[in-house]
């Protein structure tokens, strides 16, 4: 299963054999390279290419997606129109989506938002400047948190939020500003998470069970 986001990056998980696991060499839990847009295959480092990919190994993804990582909820709920490619497996793997949400989600999103603005405002007092566009996807994944919690699944397109973010990202206000909307945000986050009837960790059972029938469907 692959999806394509609105910067052009391609993120994907990949399952190998099952004998892979069983040598003394594991498979790699992360896989990362270019792609132009002919097609063509890079290394991650290369200053060429289009599109920046990056596919995990199965097991590492589910780990990160039951710890409430971002970019891997995010991958799991991108619209249909987006996915590149999912066999059934990849097709069983976005019908479990919804196990993986918990109250986790606001510790992770939260601390991850809070600690960027605070170094955010190293550099500014350091530089002079801050970055927009990062300052715009900050905001994104509080917006993102807050629906999560209000059960609406995790926010990909930004849909209402669009226009304010853009209006960061492309007519950046003065960084106190973007700051003082962050926390604002931040406490409506707060609010959702005492009321939210997401449970308080991931359903842990389901995903193991996933995992385990879909190695044994690798087994040769």
């Amino acid at each position: 299963m692959a999806d394509e986001n609105s910067d052009e990056d391609e993120r994907g998980v990949y399952l190998p054999p099952a004998e892979w696991h069983w040598s003394l060499q594991a498979p790699p839990e992360q896989i990362e390279f270019k792609r132009t847009a002919e097609g063509t295959i890079l290394d991650h480092d290369s200053p060429e290419g289009d599109a920046d990919v990056c596919w995990w190994e199965l097991g590492k993804f589910l780990r990160l997606a039951i710890k409430a990582n971002p970019n891997i909820l995010e991958t799991l709920y991108v619209p249909e129109e987006h996915v590149l490619f999912a066999d059934a497996i990849g097709r069983r793997l976005r019908e479990l989506r919804g196990k993986f949400l918990s109250k986790l989600i606001y510790q992770t999103y939260s601390g991850y938002v809070l600690s960027q603005f605070r170094k955010s405002r190293r550099d500014m007092e350091r530089d002079g400047a801050y970055k927009p566009k990062h300052a715009m996807h900050l905001i994104r994944l509080l917006y993102s948190g807050i629906e999560a919690l209000r059960g609406s699944g995790i926010l990909v397109d930004v849909g209402r939020y669009r226009e304010e973010l853009l209006a960061i990202r492309h007519r950046p206000p003065p960084f106190e500003e973007v700051y003082r909307r962050a926390m604002e945000r931040d406490r409506i986050f707060q609010e959702e998470f005492q009321r939210t009837a997401l449970p308080d960790r991931p359903d842990m059972d389901a995903v193991d069970r996933f995992l385990v029938e879909a190695r044994r469907s690798r087994v040769r």
